[in-house]
């Protein structure tokens, strides 16, 4: 990564950088336009819920986008997501 790169998921601050409009390029190789972000399947649980609550913080979000190669939709892990190419402002 560059000097001024954000990871797309900051591990240590439990922070998505992306954003809805974000040129990403996956691991996979493919680019994609994220078209939404949403919660884990735990971020309905209240953060003191027992030995969830440090799942709650560690899971990361997933991502709706659009496959800019062949124009299909999918979603899946921000983990998935390899680099910001082009970021909203």
């Amino acid at each position: 990564m560059g000097e001024f790169e954000l990871p797309p998921w900051d591990k240590e601050l439990r922070h998505c950088n992306v954003k809805p409009g974000d040129l990403v390029l996956m691991k996979s190789g493919h680019y994609a336009i994220v078209t939404k972000i949403r919660g884990s399947k735990f971020s309905e649980l209240p953060k003191d819920f027992g030995a969830v609550s440090l799942q709650y913080h560690d899971i990361p979000p997933h991502v709706e986008v659009f496959y800019c190669d062949d124009t299909s939709p999918g979603s899946c892990s921000v983990h998935r997501v390899e680099k910001i190419i082009s970021a909203v402002s």
